[in-house]
């Protein structure tokens, strides 16, 4: 058997300030490496649509909505994603109808999807492609707790983890591989949950072959269990800067918009009173390439660390010696037994500090 090539990769959002841009959004070299793969997967972090009313309890929390334009599009293809995950808390930003359209576009473009739908079943469905005579199912979720729109019986969203276990197990029965992609922890922290650790190994004792989780926008570290990857997070990969319109979501300038001299931000403030540039600060521009070969049933594993430079195209990250050695140390503290206690502890420490900084500005 030849050896099945996957790229897994973070958060996309194909719109932002690369709406009006005509430059590429990727480099060459980026571009080219991942051709080598037989399958290129990763998460769309956004609605897409032009029309549609802002979902309106997130309005009302001043919670940021994100979406992108329709011929924004054009970005996914240009990187060369031929599947995406759709399981995450922005895809219902400009509601049922919104959800709708995306899903219409992807399907017209022919890129495969899953994790959200008109109904539960719709959203648990697993994007299922044939490669060298082997059959893949691809799977997403979004945590329970905060999922704006869980998707019921006879109500559209996104897919939890309600039967999650149940869902695997079946799909391990009916197809050669399993691959489930989490979209969960807390955002803009390098530390995944010890809750998320516990749940990726019970998806890997159901019978998934990899877990590759999203949401924290930054790069987490990778454990093996039983053999199999578990990535809990891979970061951004192109999520570029953003403008945002009071009270919080993203604004697409036109010609006629004055953005000379707009502030710039690079922290979320909810219910922006004014115009602003969102710019991501530079951990949150670092995004993780995960790259699986796959042999009958052994399964390894590589990385590539990627970074949305100042013009916001995805390069491979040139100085990335403190981040492997980053993502090596924090893989080492999350298999120990006690990663629970270190990770309360290293939260009370970051609290702490983010309030003394505060109190003494």
């Amino acid at each position: 058997m030849s050896i099945i090539k996957i790229a897994f990769v973070g958060d996309i959002c194909p719109g932002g300030v690369l709406h009006s841009s005509c430059q590429s959004c990727i480099s060459n070299e980026v571009r080219e490496h991942l051709r080598k793969f037989d399958l290129r997967i990763g998460n769309l972090e956004s609605a897409i649509g032009e029309g549609f009313a802002f979902d309106e309890d997130k309005i009302k929390k001043g919670s940021n909505i994100i979406y992108s334009k329709n011929d924004d599009i054009r970005r996914i293809k240009e990187i060369g994603i031929d599947v995406v995950s759709i399981a995450n808390n922005h895809v219902t930003d400009l509601g049922l109808d919104g959800l709708l359209n995306t899903i219409n576009i992807l399907d017209q473009n022919n890129i495969l999807h899953f994790g959200a739908g008109r109904n539960k079943q719709e959203a648990d469905a697993p994007a299922v492609i044939e490669i060298k005579g082997k059959e893949i199912a691809i799977m997403g979720f979004y945590d329970t707790t905060v999922a704006p729109h869980p998707a019921s019986e006879h109500f559209w969203g996104v897919s939890t983890s309600d039967n999650l276990i149940e869902r695997i197990e079946k799909a391990r029965e009916s197809y050669d591989y399993v691959f489930v992609l989490p979209h969960w922890g807390f955002e803009h922290i390098y530390r995944p949950l010890p809750g998320d650790k516990k749940l990726a190994i019970r998806i890997i004792e159901a019978g998934a072959d990899g877990v590759i989780g999203s949401h924290p926008h930054r790069i987490q570290p990778y454990i093996i269990y039983k053999k199999k990857p578990i990535f809990f997070s891979l970061g951004n990969f192109l999520f570029p800067d953003f403008y945002q319109q009071p009270p919080c979501p993203i604004w697409y300038p036109d010609s006629s918009s004055d953005i000379t001299n707009i502030p710039h931000v690079h922290e979320y403030v909810s219910n922006h009173k004014e115009y602003v540039k969102f710019i991501w600060r530079k951990e949150s521009r670092i995004g993780l390439i995960a790259e699986f070969y796959i042999e009958d049933e052994k399964i390894t594993v590589n990385y590539n660390l990627t970074s949305l430079d100042e013009q916001n195209r995805i390069v491979f990250l040139s100085k990335k010696t403190k981040y492997i050695f980053l993502l090596s140390a924090l893989s080492f503290f999350i298999q120990l037994p006690f990663y629970h206690s270190v990770f309360f502890l290293s939260e009370c420490y970051w609290f702490l500090r983010r309030k003394l900084s505060i109190r003494f500005k």
